[in-house]
């Protein structure tokens, strides 16, 4: 009886052992099949933007050798292999993805053999687009220019000054300083484009260039005096808080001056009564603001005053 019990009993273990086998090489069986055909395949791709540049990325995966990315159109197909699974738009259209035009993206991982790799993944609508270049931007002193190379499909360029609000734009590639107030400024330019261009971002920002600006005030251009009236009337491209008379070689500085403004002039209208004693010259210039906005003192306008045959005279 006891015999009979251990030769089942061994039986059993047998069976068992054949039932634990048989599992095993299935298993084995399904892992070599599953291998050698992949069905499995990675998340939808995504296109996220970093503000500086715009990226196609697909799902990660370190079983295999790298990523294959496949962007149709309705007129073409093309294929990008990358070891990584993150595309720039700039490598898409190295590979010949067109600026402006739509795609559907799917990607696929690579194996060691072609017939390994996985399936595609579901596909992503995304319209080719990329940021234009940054300029590069140089200060010439003796001009009072900015410059920089034209930027490949840049309708225009904004210039950013500190201490201003609202930036300038232009379209050829240049600025001219000129204009600008004086003062400790900070230069930098970026490169845009027209609306209707949704392919196409405004660039980052260019260098930042720091210049001390010196401007010299813009002169009076003309000026005449009534000898009777004693009305010194003087013009002036700028309008000017405070102004400097000179009386023969004496110098009298004017605050607020009365002024009037006609066909992009300002017209200064300066009482000298209480100051002029048959002088008979007579001298206008602005005076400086400031360390950085000042007076050309080698530019200033003078009329001589003829007496007594003349009440008036004017240049």
């Amino acid at each position: 009886m006891n015999a009979k019990v251990k030769i089942s009993k061994q039986k059993m273990l047998i069976i068992i052992s054949t039932i634990i086998l048989s599992v095993l090489a299935i298993i084995g069986l399904a892992t070599a099949f599953l291998l050698s055909y992949n069905g499995y395949s990675p998340a939808q791709p995504v296109v996220f933007d970093d503000g500086k540049n715009i990226y196609i990325s697909c799902q990660a995966n370190e079983n295999y050798n790298g990523y294959r990315f496949k962007f149709s159109s309705s007129d073409n197909e093309i294929i990008i292999d990358s070891k990584t699974n993150i595309i720039s738009s700039s490598d898409a259209i190295k590979n010949n993805v067109k600026l402006g035009v739509t795609y559907d993206i799917s990607a696929c991982y690579l194996a060691d053999k072609e017939g390994n790799n996985s399936e595609y993944s579901k596909e992503i609508k995304w319209q080719c687009c990329q940021y234009l270049a940054s300029p590069k931007i140089e200060f010439k002193e003796e001009q009072k220019l900015l410059i920089w190379d034209a930027v490949e499909n840049a309708d225009f360029y904004k210039v950013f000054i500190s201490g201003i609000t609202e930036p300038f734009t232009v379209t050829e590639q240049k600025f001219d300083l000129n204009s600008i107030e004086g003062g400790e400024r900070t230069f930098s330019v970026i490169a845009d484009v027209n609306e209707n261009k949704t392919y196409l971002k405004a660039s980052v920002s260019s260098n930042e260039i720091n210049i001390r600006l010196i401007q010299t005030l813009p002169s009076f251009s003309s000026s005449s005096f009534n000898i009777n009236t004693k009305i010194l009337t003087s013009r002036c491209s700028e309008r000017y808080e405070n102004v400097e008379i000179i009386l023969n070689t004496t110098h009298y500085f004017i605050k607020n001056p009365k002024v009037s403004f006609s066909n992009g002039f300002y017209s200064y209208n300066i009482d000298l009564s209480l100051i002029y004693d048959n002088q008979t010259l007579i001298g206008i210039l602005p005076m400086s603001k400031d360390e950085f906005n000042v007076a050309d003192r080698d530019n200033i306008l003078y009329i001589t005053v003829q007496l007594p045959e003349s009440s008036e005279t004017e240049i």
